[in-house]
């Protein structure tokens, strides 16, 4: 059965931190996560508002999202399964591709109903509050 999981990373370290992602697991236990997108959103409308990932474009966030996928799935340490991500919200501001995929691994734990592993938050915040983490993909 195709589980939905919906996840939003939020926070504040000397500079904020926001994505939120939607995505459905696939049940089809596979060696690797394949990720894949079905995004419909319209960008970047005005400064300040919430943005919604077009289908195409807003790659550096894709890529985050797919990163964080696969390292949810190591961290939790079952089979991968194939994701469809379907809605990756942020703003430009404040949104960079590591704290995409720390929003995409939660949505990942939430649809697998698992409990977010203990060191997720420090892993990830080492990488989202870091000068590189803010411009460069999610990865660990």
């Amino acid at each position: 059965m195709d589980r939905i999981g919906v996840a939003r990373f939020a926070r504040y370290k000397g500079w904020p931190a926001f994505a939120q992602v939607r995505l459905t697991v696939h049940d089809i236990p596979t060696e690797i996560a394949a990720v894949s997108f079905s995004c419909s959103g319209a960008g970047f409308t005005a400064q300040g508002h919430v943005e919604e990932a077009p289908a195409s474009g807003y790659d550096d966030w894709k890529r985050g999202a797919a990163a964080g996928v696969r390292f949810a799935f190591r961290l939790l340490g079952s089979a991968p399964r194939p994701v469809t991500v379907t809605k990756i919200e942020g703003l430009s501001t404040d949104t960079s591709p590591a704290a995409v995929g720390a929003a995409a691994a939660l949505a990942v734990f939430n649809a697998l109903a698992a409990a977010t592993p203990p060191s997720f938050y420090a892993l990830v915040e080492e990488i989202v509050f870091t000068p590189a983490g803010t411009s460069a993909e999610f990865s660990l």
